[in-house]
């Protein structure tokens, strides 16, 4: 019997994260939890899509991200990993820093010459040079 070539991705547990995920055009999404709705849902959505859209591509919204997008979604995840560590408070204090002031930028016209305003901004508010360097660092690190 010959192999369907058009034939949806299954919907399936990643191994390494435990996330459901869903591979199309040859990339992986990632879903959520696996076996909850949540993740169900968004598998149905994301098929559906795909065939609305005769298996064309997926438009990534990535690219429209804003600072203040990003900040937020990694202040969620540091508040469950960093539980109970001075970490958490570390990571406050450049998080509000940098949305203050590039909240509106999108993520991908944040650059090198914008991390080197930053850090100056930083060393404007006469922050000391341990801490500077710990608030560049973990920018160039996210």
């Amino acid at each position: 019997m010959p192999r369907l070539v058009n034939q949806l991705s299954r919907y399936r547990k990643h191994r390494a994260s435990g996330q459901a995920i869903v591979a199309l055009n040859g990339r992986d999404y990632y879903l959520g939890p696996h076996g909850t709705k949540a993740s169900k849902v968004t598998y149905d959505r994301l098929c559906g899509e795909y065939l609305t859209s005769g298996g064309a591509l997926l438009q990534d919204k990535a690219d429209e991200i804003t600072v203040v997008e990003l900040l937020d979604a990694f202040a969620a995840h540091a508040e469950v990993y960093y539980e109970g560590s001075t970490e958490l408070a570390n990571y406050g204090t450049v998080i509000r820093r940098l949305r203050m002031s590039y909240g509106s930028t999108l993520v991908r016209d944040f650059g090198p010459l914008r991390l080197k305003a930053f850090r100056d901004l930083l060393i404007l508010k006469k922050l000391s040079r341990t801490s500077i360097n710990h608030a560049i660092i973990e920018c160039e690190g996210s």
